[in-house]
This record gives C-alpha cells, structure tokens and sequence, in this order.
C-alpha cells in the first residue's frame, strides 16, 4: 500500500514539475499579442537573444531579396544594411542576396549595439540586472520593426509599439519604474541626437570651402 500511494504521488507530481519548467523560448507571436506574458518569462542569454532576432530578420530580409531582385527595393522602408548592395553598385541577383544577409547582419548588430547602449543607460538610472535582461527586452522591442516595419505607413505603427514594448521590457527585465526606463531609453536617443548636431555644425568648418561650392 504503501508503495502504491508513492507512486501515485510521484505521477501527480510529474506533470506539474514539467508545466513549471520555464520555456527559454522566444515567441514572436506571443509577443505580438501577448506581450505582457512574453515578458514575463524567464530572459534568454545574448546567444539565444541573438538567435531570436536573426531568426525574425529572415522575414524582412526574404522580403527585400525578392523586392531587390524584381526592382521594387525603393518601393521599402530600408532596413539597416539593405541599402548597400545599391550604394556599391551591385545589381540583379548578387544585390538580392547581398541584401538578404545583410539585413540579417544588420538586425544582429543593431541588437547588440543598442542592447549594449541601452544596458549602460540602465545602469544609470538604478537598473540591477544583468546584460542578457536587457538583451531580452531590447530583442523584444525588436519584433514589430522587424516584421512590420518595412511596410511604407505602417511602420509608424511599428515604431509606436516597439518603443512600447521597450518601456515596458526595461520596466519588468530591469525592474525599474515606468519613468526610469522610459529615461533609460531617452537617454541615448538624446545623446545621439546631441552628437548629430555637433557633427553638422562642426565637419563644415574643418571642410574646405570648394566641397561646397
């Protein structure tokens, strides 16, 4: 008897120790319309981060191989690096495939540099959690653009919900405030374009006056 009813306890508990082990999956359709649980699970590492968003990237990129190999790529919201097939000079098929894995490169980079900027601007407002927390909500925020935001009009909607999801990714990865992580993200948006300025104002006087002419 005994034994029995410990069997029958550890097949009861089988179940509910395998529904409890979290998922270290990324799902772009659950963070799409359900982003809050999406980003109530645990965070990936950067590699797996990675992954996720190289992985949404083939989208856009399969997108733009077909617009660049029929002629329509200007017809596009260009995505980091799509355009440089077109500023090397390079057309018909080699630019198509050019552009396919550049638009993934650039996905890639575009997460690890902005992840990286993002997680230090954290830190400076009161953010304790590692790097691949952020890395997580900076993939997340990722999602929209990346599926949605190559469609002319509609990428502003995309833009709107990325940056949403940011706020809110940095709000429960980084447990910050709304305010704190909404400054985390401002911050470097604020430096970039301070930067910018500087450079339009400062490159023209150090430039000869016959480049202009």
């Amino acid at each position: 008897m005994a034994r029995r009813k410990k069997a029958t306890r550890a097949k009861r508990s089988a179940p509910r120790r395998a529904s409890r082990r979290p998922t270290k999956k990324l799902d772009a359709r659950e963070m799409l319309f359900n982003t809050e649980r999406f980003l109530a699970g645990p965070s990936l590492d950067i590699g797996g981060a990675v992954k996720y968003v190289a992985t949404i990237a083939i989208i856009p990129a399969l997108v733009g191989l077909i617009a660049t190999f029929i002629g329509l790529e200007g017809r596009l919201i260009p995505l980091p690096l799509m355009q440089v097939p077109l500023l090397l000079g390079i057309t018909g098929l080699q630019a198509a495939i050019a552009a396919f894995v550049l638009t993934i490169i650039g996905a890639v980079l575009s997460l690890l540099v902005w992840g990286t900027v993002l997680h230090i601007a954290c830190k400076l407002v009161g953010g304790l959690r590692p790097l691949n927390d952020t890395m997580t909500a900076a993939a997340a925020s990722m999602t929209p653009m990346l599926l949605l935001g190559w469609i002319p009009f509609i990428q502003i909607i995309a833009a709107v919900q990325s940056l949403a999801v940011l706020v809110f990714g940095l709000n429960r990865k980084q447990t910050l405030t709304i305010f704190e992580a909404s400054l985390a993200v401002a911050l470097p948006i604020i430096l970039i374009a301070l930067v910018g300025i500087f450079l339009l104002v400062s490159i023209p006087a150090f430039i000869p006056l016959q480049f202009f002419a």
